[in-house]
């Protein structure tokens, strides 16, 4: 890299030889001091590579191990296409690599093979890591990161408490804004830390880590049951927006927690084989709501046929923000705003800024609403349902507290004010669309 020091951009492709694109031996370096100087490479193109492995290998350096790498400091961009045996960007190492200015990185089409031929391990586990812990603080920049048929990768970021001589290192991805990934089939974990280690890492930082992220999509993730941990969601302050599409294992979009007695905690725990509202005494830990929908302004929702229910009664008063709810095709959903516990609670459901709702052929679904959430539902603009065969009636009385509460409820409820745009099709089922009042529509707006 000193004889190419105004080199800016590298594209290798169709070249089926190359294991490594660069080999990297600390010995040498930390003698030469080369490891310290930048170069003006901003951008890397890796395509057609078949037999790549890694894009910087690196050798020796017992002696050298904490000499920091900043050759690579200034590139921008790296774009890694149908590299069948590619498995991680650096080889596993104690060693500082800074790639300080890299602000978006694409993996399209490669790792098919990645298990046989190893990914890097997590320090947690034997996971197949693409941001291991000792790499995470080194892409702090990173704006955009998008993954599509990365068929071996297992977590995306593995996240480690620092130690004292480590605690001015850089925050944890705080300018992330967007992540999409499509067809990772074996991806099991986004975020996998250890709980502990990451609510001490969260007290030494004065922003959150991902606090910049603000849109989620998430498309053929086979693996995957959980989408967010509970401290996770709590984290993503900016997010706005959540996409989810075809994630047939999916259990619960804002839980999957840690069983007790067990400090460690993985991102999108996968060891819990039932629905995380299953563990009501879960719900709130040290203050911590764990809770998706208090963030986003938009969620869209497609094929996750293990998905009983979107909302979460632990979730139900924290949704001030939501505007959009999409869902489709969803085979195994009961319900879209779990009732079980908010019935049997002091927790009321907030939907005060909801302006579109569209429910797409959902088999089982068999109501939206109950009588007591219309009083949240002042901006409602435009509700959609389509194609839902065991759709009944469209808002259901409580049945738990008898007729006495739904009365109440729904005598000081402001009944879709400012609704315009009502599409009910294909409802075989449906017997009416309020039961037990001839108020259905106070308020109707007609503008």
């Amino acid at each position: 890299m000193p004889l190419l020091r105004h080199l800016e951009q590298l594209e290798v492709r169709d070249c089926g030889s190359i294991e490594a694109l660069f080999n990297i031996y600390l010995d040498c370096v930390g003698e030469t001091g080369e490891g310290s100087r930048s170069s003006s490479l901003r951008s890397i193109g890796i395509y057609q590579l078949e037999n790549l492995r890694e894009v910087w290998r690196i050798k020796g350096g017992e002696n050298n191990s904490g000499l920091p790498i900043r050759v690579f400091q200034a590139v921008e961009s790296i774009s890694i296409y149908e590299c069948k045996r590619f498995s991680y960007l650096l080889t596993p190492t104690t060693t500082k690599f800074d790639l300080g200015a890299l602000t978006s990185m694409v993996i399209l089409n490669s790792g098919e093979i990645g298990r046989k031929y190893g990914l890097v391990e997590s320090s947690q586990g034997h996971e197949n890591t693409l941001f291991p812990a000792y790499l995470i603080h080194s892409i702090h920049n990173l704006r955009k990161l998008e993954l599509v048929k990365y068929k071996g990768v297992e977590v995306i970021f593995e996240i480690k408490g620092s130690s004292k001589s480590q605690d001015n290192q850089h925050r944890i991805l705080p300018y992330l804004e967007n992540l999409y990934t499509n067809d990772l089939e074996r991806l099991s974990h986004v975020w996998k830390c250890n709980w502990n280690e990451f609510v001490l890492l969260h007290t030494k930082q004065s922003e959150s880590p991902f606090h910049n992220l603000t849109t989620i999509e998430m498309r053929n993730c086979h693996s995957i049951k959980y989408l967010f941990s509970p401290l996770m969601a709590e984290l993503l302050s900016n997010l706005k927006k959540v996409k989810i599409k075809c994630l047939p294992n999916l259990k619960c979009i804002g839980g999957g927690g840690a069983k007790a007695g067990n400090n460690k905690i993985s991102f999108n725990n996968t060891t819990t084989t039932t629905s995380f509202l299953d563990n009501s005494k879960f719900s709130e830990v040290d203050g911590v709501s764990w809770s998706l929908c208090q963030y986003p302004r938009e969620i869209s929702i497609s094929k996750c046929n293990a998905l009983s229910s979107v909302i979460p009664w632990y979730a139900a008063g924290q949704m001030q923000k939501l505007q959009v709810l999409k869902i489709k095709s969803c085979d195994g959903m009961k319900e879209v705003f779990e009732t079980q516990w908010i019935n049997k609670s002091v927790i009321m459901l907030e939907l005060r800024n909801l302006k579109r709702l569209e429910i797409y052929s959902c088999e089982f679904l068999e109501h939206i609403f109950t009588f007591s959430t219309l009083e949240s539902l002042e901006q409602l603009e435009e509700l959609m349902i389509k194609n839902c065969k065991a759709m009944k009636v469209i808002v259901m009385k409580e049945e738990d507290d008898g007729e006495q509460k739904t009365k109440a409820s729904f005598s000081k409820a402001v009944v879709f004010p400012l609704l315009k745009l009502i599409e009910l099709v294909d409802l075989p089922e449906l017997v009416g669309f309020f039961l037990g009042t001839n108020h259905a529509f106070i308020g109707l707006s007609y503008d």
